[in-house]
């Protein structure tokens, strides 16, 4: 490739960059000999590519890595672009990005107040007082209601059940700055008096659970919907873990707290117990378990500690649950087993197909059933009893996306509470577990 055409190609990258910038979610743009990428951490090895980079420095006066252009400061962690191409694109880069950190900080700025501020009247007139006929649905944390503001908008109001207000400007300062097409969308918040409200996008098809057997409302799916809703879910995932800037852990995934828009496009919801995690330790520690039972994984369960690898446990049950059709906590069959346990047998027994709920899937022909049967070997991976084993999420989308080899799994771990321990400290249901002190 010349000079001038690598240009050419760099400048438009750098343009549908420019178009679809966004503050906070990652992206990349691929070339056919360059590829532009921006996210919350660095996610290349500088010393292996040549790599022309711009760095956002932290703290006052802190100095540029030689080779690198320094762009105006900001109180906010550092944020780094990396572009793999020649050097003669690092000026071009440079003026460009200068132009999108000026749009960016006078994004943040609308970010930073946590975004609208609903009254308490306008929350009551939304849901005609709360009525039992607008609400959606309970947990540990609040009840949901359905609201309709006077400009017709649709709205889903989580009616709080804690009081503790510090910890909640916490979560809202976390969720308002959450921006991802498998995210639910935070709106805004109503904090008046004892009354604390938390605001966000109305999804017309409810939650993922809705779609299981013995639910009330039951109905069958087409499988293109089944695995665009578990790509969904996956890349919802990478994003709070890797792309988010915040490197989130979810520690409540489970069908309820995914929710379902008009195209049946996943997104996941309810971020109350969601924590920060650092990324160069192998997990975090908890005194007080959080999360619902049967999703919880097996370290988080009999040792309290927590890590993305936990998350993507949840995401292993959650996919094979839709793969079977039931729920895990209402699942039957004739040899008594926990679902984990009876996926995990069918597939040790080369039968995994004998799994599939073929009708409830929508699976109508030999690719199809391919398809699925990789879904399930994906989703042991992510059960497996060593988290270390377990695959990261990106890893996981990357698997779910491509017709690459996947690796086999190792025994997954079954969560069953120990001889005379008494009733267990998590929810046997889908109702979250939540602490009323603060969480460690």
């Amino acid at each position: 490739m010349t000079a001038h055409d690598c240009g050419s190609c760099l400048r438009g990258a750098l343009s549908r960059l420019s178009d679809e910038f966004n503050s906070t979610a990652g992206m990349q743009v691929l070339r056919p000999s360059c590829m532009l990428r921006y996210a919350g951490s660095p996610f290349f090895n500088a010393s292996l590519l040549p790599v022309a980079h711009v760095t956002v420095p932290e703290g006052d006066g802190a100095a540029a890595p030689e080779g690198s252009i320094s762009l105006p400061q900001n109180k906010d962690r550092g944020k780094v672009i990396a572009l793999s191409c020649s050097a003669g694109g690092a000026a071009i880069l440079a003026l460009i990005l200068v132009a999108l950190w000026c749009r960016r900080r006078g994004r943040k700025s609308k970010i930073a107040t946590g975004g609208g501020k609903y009254s308490y009247q306008t929350l009551v007139n939304a849901t005609a007082n709360f009525s039992e006929e607008n609400r959606l649905g309970s947990g540990g944390c609040g009840v949901v209601y359905k609201g309709i503001l006077e400009n017709k908008k649709e709205i889903a109001i989580k009616k709080l059940a804690r009081k503790n207000l510090e910890e909640l400007k916490r979560e809202v300062s976390l969720v308002a700055e959450l921006q991802h097409e498998n995210l639910v969308k935070f709106l805004g918040h109503c904090f008046q008096d004892d009354k604390m409200f938390l605001v966000y996008e109305y999804l017309s098809n409810k939650s993922l659970s809705n779609y299981f057997k013995g639910s009330a409302e039951y109905q069958k799916l087409d499988w293109a919907k089944w695995l665009n809703i578990i790509k969904g879910v996956a890349r919802g995932l990478t994003y709070l873990h890797l792309d988010s800037g915040k490197d989130i852990v979810h520690r409540d995934l489970k069908p309820s707290n995914v929710l379902l828009d008009s195209n049946f496009a996943a997104k996941i919801a309810d971020f109350d117990l969601a924590r920060g995690y650092n990324r160069e330790r192998s997990h975090e520690s908890t005194r007080n378990m959080a999360g619902t039972y049967g999703y919880i994984a097996p370290e988080c369960y009999a040792e309290g500690k927590f890590s993305t690898k936990s998350d993507v446990y949840s995401f292993g049950v959650l996919v094979l649950e839709i793969l079977v059709g039931q729920s895990i906590n209402r699942f039957e069959n004739d040899n008594c087993t926990g679902l984990v346990e009876h996926v995990w047998q069918h597939w040790s027994d080369l039968r995994v197909g004998d799994v599939l709920e073929r009708d409830h899937l929508g699976l109508g022909n030999h690719e199809q059933m391919q398809q699925a049967s990789r879904c399930v070997q994906v989703a042991l991976l992510c059960v497996q009893n060593d988290r270390s084993r377990r695959p990261a999420m990106d890893e996981v989308t990357y698997f779910l996306s491509n017709e690459m080899l996947v690796p086999d799994p190792s025994a997954p771990g079954y969560i069953t509470a120990p001889p005379g321990s008494g009733p267990p400290v998590c929810s046997v249901n889908d109702v979250t577990i939540s602490m009323t002190e603060p969480r460690s």
